[in-house]
């Protein structure tokens, strides 16, 4: 048995190794000009042992984004009732634990994919949220509000990083409550499907 948990840390720690190595290229460079003998040379790994636990370099990125996906929808479902306050600070504290690779795709802007990506991922689990809140309003509708207030606050945070970051995080939350406070009072009183 202990022989199996050390399998597994060292497993663990290897894959923590692998996408640590993506990221760090991805602030480098395009993710079309990564190569698995680039990550398996900074990861200090065998290429077989790359193979084992991904197909792809982009096997890696869809396991970020799925992991993203997941926080942000838990994060989202453990907020009852709805507080934009509470999905703010959430939502920062999904930043700060990658932080310096989020101010790399901001700033750089050689992966605006990813940022896209960021940006989907927040409209998705913020439909559904809104659709659990409000039913009566139509799903294309809710849909065009969660893009709207997704895209919004993707591209205040690119601002953010882009500028250098003069204003405080917590600040930041504050006028970014401001902003999209009104906006989901609005539709939470919406009573009928347009």
């Amino acid at each position: 048995m202990l022989k199996k948990n050390k399998e597994d840390l060292r497993v663990t720690k290897t894959l923590q190794n692998i996408r640590q190595t993506v990221v760090t290229l991805l602030i480098e460079k395009p993710l079309s000009e990564i190569t698995v003998t680039e990550i398996a040379k900074r990861a200090q790994i065998q290429r077989k042992t790359f193979y084992l636990h991904y197909n792809s370099v982009t096997d890696v990125l869809a396991e970020f984004e799925a992991e993203l996906s997941h926080d942000v929808e838990t994060m989202l479902t453990e907020i009852s009732p709805f507080s934009v306050q509470e999905f703010l600070t959430g939502l920062n504290e999904l930043l700060c634990k990658n932080y310096a690779f989020y101010q790399e795709i901001f700033c750089r802007q050689k992966n605006s994919f990813l940022s896209t990506q960021c940006k989907n991922i927040l409209q998705d689990s913020l439909t559904e949220r809104l659709r659990a809140e409000n039913k009566k309003i139509a799903p294309e509708d809710l849909k065009m509000y969660a893009e709207f207030i997704s895209s919004g606050i993707v591209n205040i945070y690119g601002t953010w990083f882009i500028s250098g970051q003069k204003l405080e995080l917590a600040d930041l939350i504050k006028k970014i409550q401001l902003i999209v406070q009104p906006l989901f009072t609005q539709i939470k009183t919406l009573k009928t499907k347009n």
